[in-house]
């Protein structure tokens, strides 16, 4: 296994610089490779003889550590200097610090910077301004206490944002750069003509927003490379970072042999739409357009969110007021989880890891359509062309339901099974249904989720009859996997009735796909509605269609959540009627990892060492059903719900009374409207907030 910074910054937690950071490794009995454990382990001041020979002795094997990480990925022109810093600190046995790591990380960063964004990164704070100095083309940050008053400092703003714009563009692209600039509503246009700063904070933002992934850039790529091949437009033309990525991936140093070599590469493919192209062309274009992991870790400029992403906000101030720049850069960190994943767990917890990370993290980030999500190398054959979602829909009801359908956009190679992802519970203020969630887990009269259970199943029946060449699978952790398991039932259920209704005993109107079901500490069905899902798939005349369903459901062995309901989807079902069910209780072993330092409904377990840090239990789900507690934790649910479900649905209505909900608005401002006889439109202002041409190509000829 590997150690990457980001393990050691899911363990610093927003700890004091002084706090000592320990790091060390240890093998599975079974396995060869060593794990890296990082740990936030203080240390008492009066530490004698013996044992201050201990603590010396692993303070120095966590600088060793730290130093190979230092060693990998600085820039060779600082490597030398930190490995001599970190050499002196090993000789003295002193303790390696959370400050002295997160100082020594934001240095290794900067040292694969230049320009505007090495400046920024190196910034004291994020509200210090940058100015450009034109005469040898550099940047520094000032201090922007009373500067921009004068009418001198107004125009170096000017020059600085024209600079910073002319530079991104020519490296990311135009579209790429508003897109972000939109995105979080900077408006450089406004800025320039005003003179207002260009501080660090900005840069930083868009240098986020930039690196981030979505499937429209893939597509101004290609047509781009369309257009080289086709003499429309010249390699000079094209983004930089593009140029950079497409030159790296054909081996070629100049203009004119990229050009040779892209014509060869694209021969008998200059009119192919996109979404035909073989796997070897699909991975070119994403080798050029996408960020890979060491380059998305220089778009967090040298800050990375501290403590486990857990899919909620960092800090509880944020519970109320949430940015959308901490939001991505959580998202883009699990990215980088994703994408470390072969190095920091066996390879067959790859799929189980990823899969959680989905269900418990990922889903509760505002993910637009078009946004890409990597998928493990590991399950796409390691092509890094081939392992990516595309979000091609979204399930909106405002009724608690809410769903990402995941395809993989590339085609002609490995095939990954798409991803119907439910979002579980939203209890944060500050998430949009966030009380229609809360109502369905109260609702007394039913199980979790079924309260709105027929919200969105047109649009869950048109995805899970889509594509039915390849596999699905209906994922979702607590209410996610309520959810998930209703969509099947949902889905049973209107053939029975369409059975019944034509007089026939073989199931009509059911896609002909493979279905894997798979849930964490999911709450269970009505009885009656896991009884009638068994008597269909046990039914010999449905094998075609039990045989291509497959359930895995996971239990962590301390959450009360999965006791509430009667039965989950698969009990009493013989398990040979079906292609796989499965189900596990995790036990948490080791409760100073990070990720099973959380509460037992949010851990993290297969992000730990198996046997070590957990235990994986295979269980038959009738003997899980039947334990004796889940009866209890279903009546207090009940007993409960009496109380909390009318106090929730009272404040979401009055919330929305007030202040409306997504693109609807208040009740007030509509009774306003018919009292003066104005009907509501709901309209999407989009501003340009990129500067035109004139104001910043001045600045590469200057």
């Amino acid at each position: 296994m590997e150690l990457n910074f980001g393990q050691i910054f899911e363990n610093l937690n927003f700890c004091k610089d002084s706090t000592r950071i320990l790091i060390e490794t240890k093998k599975l009995k079974s396995k060869d490779d060593n794990f890296f454990t990082v740990e936030a382990s203080p240390t008492s001041f009066w530490t004698f003889g013996s044992q201050k020979k201990k603590v010396q002795a692993k303070n120095r094997t966590t600088v060793d550590f730290f130093t190979q990480l230092v060693q990998r990925h600085a820039s060779p022109d600082i490597a030398p200097a930190l490995t001599n810093e970190l050499d002196k600190l090993k000789t003295s046995g002193n303790k390696l610090t959370a400050g002295k790591i997160r100082s020594i990380y934001q240095t290794v960063i900067a040292s694969h910077l230049t320009g505007v964004r090495k400046t920024a990164c190196l910034a004291a704070k994020t509200s210090d301004r940058i100015v450009f100095n034109k005469t040898n083309r550099t940047s520094h940050v000032q201090n922007v206490f009373f500067q921009s008053l004068r009418s001198k400092k107004k125009l170096e703003n000017k020059q600085s944002i024209a600079y910073f714009y002319q530079a991104f563009v020519a490296e990311w692209g135009k579209e790429r750069v508003d897109r972000t600039l939109q995105k979080y509503d900077i408006n450089l246009l406004k800025m320039h003509r005003q003179g207002k700063p260009l501080t660090a904070k900005i840069v930083n933002k868009v240098t986020l927003g930039v690196s981030d992934y979505y499937a429209g850039d893939l597509h101004l790529a290609w047509a781009r490379m369309q257009g080289i091949c086709k003499n429309e437009i010249d390699v000079t033309s094209i983004p930089l970072r593009e140029k950079q990525g497409l030159a790296a991936s054909l081996g070629t140093k100049t203009d004119e042999e990229l050009k040779a070599a892209l014509r060869q590469a694209l021969l008998n493919h200059f009119e192919t739409p996109y979404d035909q192209l073989p796997s070897d062309i699909h991975t070119l274009v994403t080798k050029a357009a996408l960020v890979d992991a060491s380059e998305l870790e220089f778009a967090f400029q040298g800050k990375r969110i501290e403590g486990v992403i857990v899919g909620y906000p960092p800090l509880g101030w944020k519970y109320f007021f949430y940015p959308k720049i901490i939001e991505d850069k959580e998202r883009l960190q699990l990215y980088q989880t994703i994408f470390s994943l072969h190095k920091r767990v066996i390879p067959e917890a790859i799929e189980k890891a990823y899969n959680e990370l989905l269900a418990k993290a990922l889903v509760k980030k505002q993910m637009p359509v078009g946004m890409l999500i990597p998928a493990p190398a590991a399950l796409a054959g390691n092509n890094f062309g081939a392992s990516w979602y595309n979000i091609d829909s979204e399930i909106v009801t405002g009724r608690a339901k809410n769903a990402f359908h995941l395809v993989q956009i590339h085609k002609n190679g490995v095939i990954i099974p798409e991803i119907l992802l439910y979002n579980s519970t939203r209890s944060i203020p500050v998430h949009k249904d966030a009380f229609t969630t809360l109502a369905t887990d109260a609702y007394p009269g039913k199980p979790p989720g079924y309260l709105w259970k027929k919200a969105g199943v047109e649009e869950e029946k048109n995805i899970l009859f889509k594509n039915l060449d390849t596999p699905i699978n209906l994922v979702g952790h607590s209410l996610g996997g309520s959810h998930a398991q209703l969509a099947l039932i949902m889905l049973i259920r209107q053939t029975i009735k369409k059975m019944a209704l034509q007089g026939q005993h073989t199931p009509v109107d059911l896609p002909q796909r493979d279905f894997g079901l798979i849930t964490f500490d999911s709450p269970a069905l009505r009885r009656k509605d896991a009884e009638m899902v068994s008597k269909f798939l046990n039914d010999p005349a449905n094998s075609a269609f039990a045989k291509r369903v497959s359930i895995q459901h996971y239990f962590s062995a301390e959450d009360a959540i999965p006791g509430a309901g009667g039965l989950h989807f698969g009990v009493n079902v013989a398990k040979e009627a079906l292609n796989k069910i499965n189900c596990s209780v995790l036990d948490a072993l080791n409760l100073s990892s990070s990720h099973l330092k959380l509460h037992p409904h949010g851990r993290f377990y297969y992000l730990t060492r198996p046997e070590v840090d957990f235990k994986e239990r295979e269980t038959d789900i009738v003997t899980f059903n039947q334990l004796g507690w889940r009866t209890t934790i279903e009546i207090a649910r009940k007993v409960s719900g009496l109380i909390i479900f009318p106090t929730v649905i009272s404040l979401g209505f009055t919330k929305r009374f007030f202040f409306g909900w997504r693109e609807h608005p208040s009740g007030m401002r509509l009774c306003f409207n018919k009292l003066i006889g104005k009907s509501y439109v709901h309209t999407v202002k989009k501003k340009n907030y990129g500067l035109p041409a004139g104001l910043y190509q001045a600045v590469a000829t200057a």
